[in-house]
C-alpha cells in the first residue's frame, strides 16, 4: 500500500522495476489490469515491472515556476499535474515550446551525453539528480543547468539537433587541484 502510495514519485525517478520480498504480491488488491505489474522474475524475490516508468530522458514542452525545490516537488507529485508535459522550475521562467526527443549517447558517474532532435525550443530533463557541481554544454556552449520538479537536471535547447553534455566536477575538487598546483 505504501508503494502504491509513493507509485508517482517512483515512476517519475525512473524506477522501472521493483524488488520485493518472496510472496509479496503487488496485485494482490488490483481491481483493473491497467494497474496491474507484470511479474518478470519469481525465484528468490519477487521482481515486478512498472510500466508507468518514465524514461531516464525526455522533453517537457511547457514549464511553470516554483519559488523553491519543497514547492516544485510537491507539484510534480500532485495527480493535478502531468510531469509528463509540464515541469516545475525554481528561476522564475514560465513557457512553452516544442516537442522532441533525447537519446542517451553516454552514460557515466561524471559524464552524461544526450542527443537531441526538438520539434522547437523546449526543455530537456535527465532524471538524475540535481547537485552542485554539475556543468552543462549544448553543442559545445556552457548552459544552464535548472532543478527540475524539485529534484532532477533540465537543461534548455533551441529547435533542432542537439548534443547536451554534462559533467561533475565539484568546486571543492577544483579547490584541490588550484592548491595542488600553487604548492607544487
Amino acid at each position: 500500500e505504501d508503494l502504491r502510495a509513493q507509485l508517482r514519485g517512483y515512476s517519475l525517478a525512473g524506477v522501472r522495476y521493483l524488488v520485493v520480498p518472496r510472496g509479496m504480491d503487488l496485485n494482490r488488491a488490483i481491481t483493473t489490469e491497467d494497474d496491474r505489474f507484470p511479474l518478470v522474475y519469481d525465484r528468490e524475490v519477487f521482481v515486478y515491472e512498472n510500466p508507468a516508468a518514465f524514461p531516464r530522458a525526455f522533453v517537457v514542452p511547457r514549464w511553470e515556476s516554483a519559488p523553491d525545490a519543497t514547492t516544485a516537488r510537491q507539484r510534480a507529485l500532485s495527480p493535478a499535474f502531468d510531469p509528463r508535459t509540464t515541469a516545475a522550475i525554481e528561476d522564475g521562467t514560465a513557457g512553452a515550446g516544442g516537442d522532441g526527443t533525447v537519446t542517451i549517447v553516454e552514460y557515466r558517474a561524471t559524464q552524461v551525453r544526450l542527443s537531441v532532435d526538438m520539434a522547437g525550443p523546449g526543455l530537456v530533463v535527465l532524471t538524475d539528480t540535481y547537485y552542485p557541481g554539475w556543468t552543462a554544454r549544448v553543442d559545445g556552449r556552457g548552459s544552464r543547468i535548472h532543478r527540475v520538479d524539485g529534484l532532477f537536471r533540465g537543461v534548455f535547447v533551441d529547435k533542432g539537433k542537439h548534443e547536451i553534455t554534462m559533467r561533475f566536477l565539484p568546486a571543492i575538487q577544483v579547490w584541490g587541484l588550484a592548491i595542488s598546483g600553487v604548492s607544487f
